[in-house]
């Protein structure tokens, strides 16, 4: 996916699989490790040791990614079809989920090692994975995909940021 994408994207469209398979196989280990990677970070790696800060901003890590994922997921698939025509809820699982693989192993190494924060800068190649599955995956008219993208990106990050903020207020961190 990082090197080829388009490629990448036409294989993924080929492929007959669940969005439940998606999330179980693909999704949730990738969102454990994240939260591992974040409690190791902080419990051995930030000098404070203290386990269950740590343990609380993990949990706080693992529900704001996974919830983004899912919410966002079913999100492309309500506002899909008026930019998308030929959409299901397992091609929005598998739009969101593969273009988030940057996401995903930019930020569970900056999880685990803060002094490479700077590797969240790999989150950009993420909008460029989502404009690269608008063509393979969703069949996007080229008229409507800079908007698609602006949507789906604003919703994706909005959401995970609202729900860390809400955590936050809830248990504070």
């Amino acid at each position: 996916m990082i090197i080829a994408p388009s490629a990448e994207w036409e294989k993924i469209a080929a492929e007959d699989t669940d969005h439940v398979d998606i999330v179980k196989n693909f999704v949730l280990p990738i969102v454990v490790i994240s939260a591992i990677a974040k409690f190791l970070g902080l419990f051995l790696f930030s000098g404070t040791f203290l386990f269950v800060h740590s343990l609380v901003q993990s949990v706080s890590h693992f529900i704001s990614v996974f919830a983004g994922f899912y919410l966002t997921s079913l999100f492309v698939l309500q506002v899909a079809p008026s930019f998308a025509p030929q959409i299901d809820k397992n091609t929005s699982f598998k739009y969101i989920a593969y273009s988030l693989i940057p996401y995903f192993a930019s930020t569970i190494l900056s999880n685990l090692f803060q002094s490479l924060l700077f590797l969240q800068l790999f989150y950009l190649y993420s909008i460029f994975l989502l404009w690269q599955g608008l063509d393979s995956l969703l069949k996007t008219p080229d008229s409507k995909k800079l908007g698609f993208i602006a949507v789906v990106i604003l919703v994706l990050f909005l959401l995970i940021l609202a729900i860390d903020e809400t955590i936050e207020m809830i248990i504070p961190l």
